[in-house]
């Protein structure tokens, strides 16, 4: 019996042995509805952030990759500090599968009108970037729009004898019609803090010595001032004896103005 593709399956594990418990367990389990596991898909592997230290110590190569949901995932580092990330990039057969499909569509629209042919590809980029636009995989997304360039150059080239397509215009094409490539999926504390404001001017209210919007001179001062920054409506100022000043800025999770707003963030300071 054969599943479909949707029931591929990666678990993580602290521990070998409890990779190789569950592996034992989950056969056994298969097995009693007459299903087993394909033996060239299903391995161990050692992968984490203490992976490449491992495999170095013990004189082994860099840690192992697999491949799951069209991405081929590997051990890394972050560029800015050097943490562990786990990287994703465009599985080699995915991009060359994709090539392959669009290629032969090309081939069928080749006398088709080169606008028309044109529009056809940018939404073809443009889903294909909808999925694989993530961090880290810019250079694969790059090598896919290098090599969609020559495939629709070689489909041009074959229109007639004399349909030669010059390097100027084939430029001109793909900047018209190849969406540059760019990544559209930011990490996910991104996603939140664009959903959920924190800093100024839409998630933050900052306690001031004057409406003017200076800080304050010391945290000791008795009394200040709010500015709540709007969502441009403009900055409101509300006076309270009740509020403790505090150097620099009380985050909040949302922009407010008006009455309302004005009483959670004297709350919100008053727990700072």
């Amino acid at each position: 019996m054969r599943l479909p593709g949707a029931t591929h399956l990666v678990v993580g594990f602290e521990s070998r042995a409890e990779a190789e418990r569950f592996l034992e367990e989950f056969r056994e389990r298969l097995a009693k509805f007459g299903l087993e596991l394909n033996a060239e898909k299903t391995r161990l592997i050692e992968f984490g952030r203490f992976a490449t230290q491992n495999r170095a110590r013990r004189g082994e190569g860099k840690p192992e990759t697999f491949t799951f949901l069209g991405f081929t995932h590997y051990c890394g580092k972050r560029r800015k500090d050097g943490a562990f990330i786990v990287w994703r990039e465009t599985a080699k057969k995915r991009l060359v599968a994709k090539l392959q499909v669009v290629k032969m569509e090309l081939k069928r629209r080749r006398h088709e009108p080169i606008a028309s042919v044109g529009a056809w590809l940018q939404k073809v980029t443009s889903g294909y970037y909808q999925y694989h636009a993530v961090p880290g995989n810019l250079p694969r997304l790059q090598l896919f729009r290098w090599r969609l360039r020559w495939v629709w150059w070689r489909a041009l080239s074959r229109r007639s004898q004399r349909s030669r397509i010059s390097m100027d215009r084939l430029n001109r094409l793909i900047d018209r019609w190849i969406p540059v490539a760019r990544v559209l999926h930011p990490y996910p504390m991104q996603r939140f803090d664009a959903t959920h404001p924190r800093r100024e001017p839409y998630g933050a209210v900052k306690l001031v010595d004057d409406p003017a919007g200076e800080s304050p001179a010391s945290a000791n001062y008795p009394v200040g001032t709010v500015v709540i920054s709007g969502d441009g409506a403009g900055d409101q100022a509300v006076g309270s004896p009740d509020v403790n000043v505090l150097v620099g800025w009380v985050r909040i999770r949302s922009a407010p103005t008006g009455g309302q707003a004005k009483q959670q963030v004297v709350a919100q300071a008053n727990r700072s």
